[in-house]
């Protein structure tokens, strides 16, 4: 697969019977290094521009958004990671339950599937869903 690549980013929060989508579709940057998947691409948002690196190696992977969001989540199947998301109000402690995480790579074309509990005091705050592709 070519390093320069469409990216798609689809994410939904569900959260007291309320659903959220939201999707983005980007020019980025794809590439495989040491055994390790890499996804970069930069969005504008309401609050700013917004630069996310997505991670993805065997069953584990690493969110990083910097910019006019700052976030750093880790998602591995089976367990509750203790993660910080950082808004304009200071620093909230997330722990981030992981369902499942499933890889899926072809020719020109590479999909992640993820889905996780946003939890807080042992308590759920939202149920997720993230879908994130890469293709020439």
């Amino acid at each position: 697969m070519d390093k320069d690549v469409e990216i798609r980013v689809k994410g939904t929060h569900s959260s007291d019977g309320e659903q959220e989508t939201f999707e983005t579709l980007c020019s980025g940057v794809y590439y495989l290094k040491n055994k390790k998947h890499y996804f970069s691409y930069q969005e504008e948002t309401e609050q700013g521009k917004v630069k996310s690196i997505i991670k993805v190696k065997d069953k584990a992977m690493e969110v990083i958004k910097s910019g006019a969001v700052n976030m750093h989540l880790f998602l591995e199947p089976g367990k509750v990671i203790n993660c910080t998301y950082d808004t304009p109000f200071g620093n909230i402690p997330i722990d981030i339950y992981t369902e499942y995480l499933n890889l899926y790579i072809e020719n020109n074309h590479i999909k992640v599937d993820v889905s996780y509990e946003m939890q807080n005091n042992g308590e759920v705050i939202a149920g997720c869903k993230l879908l994130v592709e890469a293709r020439n």
